[in-house]
């Protein structure tokens, strides 16, 4: 799938835009846990659930088919560590993996979890504004500037009100969309492993 569904009003290329100059899986990894949030009809999400979801998200791939996210990806290194300090195997679910993180009280899990902030939820919002200044990220995101698809907080993200009936109507196309890109970005860091998409 290469495009994503129009609405009037609502600047769908610059969601599309999000996905086309990676460097890392994190953007994958964050709207897939977006999205799944919004479906189950959260609004207002806890930037940890959303790093559980990168986690749980990338789980099997990482560690079921050996798939490589990167050398620099640090959701791979992320998932040895948790691997290794949770009671979490190598094929339990995505939703288990997330229920564990989200429940976690190890001081590891919380900071290797974290370190996300940094890098992804301001990033994420770069077609938006720009997002290299993460406070004026977070200040511009909080007007919803240029009709931007969340506001960003500490702690959290609140969807803006104009794409929830988006996000929610086309939430297989969009999820298709991400995981097709995400397979591209794959297939590009492992090209000894034949057919990824």
């Amino acid at each position: 799938m290469t495009h994503l569904p129009e609405q009037e009003g609502l600047p769908v290329h610059r969601l599309a835009a999000c996905f086309k100059s990676t460097v890392l899986t994190y953007k994958f990894y964050w709207f897939l846990g977006i999205l799944n949030c919004v479906e189950q009809g959260e609004i207002k999400i806890d930037k940890q659930h959303l790093f559980a979801e990168m986690i749980g998200h990338a789980w099997f791939t990482v560690n079921y088919f050996h798939v490589s996210l990167g050398k620099q990806d640090k959701i791979q290194q992320a998932i040895e560590v948790l691997r290794e300090i949770e009671p979490l195997t190598i094929d339990t679910s995505r939703s288990a993996v997330v229920n564990q993180l989200n429940t976690s009280t190890h001081p590891v899990t919380y900071k290797t979890l974290r370190h996300f902030n940094a890098e992804v939820p301001h990033r994420f919002l770069s077609p938006w504004f720009s997002a290299s200044d993460r406070r004026g990220a977070e200040a511009a995101s909080q007007s919803f500037t240029n009709e931007c698809p969340y506001a960003l907080y500490n702690d959290h993200i609140e969807i803006n009100p104009r794409w929830v009936n988006y996000l929610q109507r086309n939430v297989k196309m969009l999820r298709d969309f991400c995981y097709w890109n995400l397979a591209i970005y794959l297939q590009s860091r492992n090209p000894n492993v034949p057919d990824i998409p």
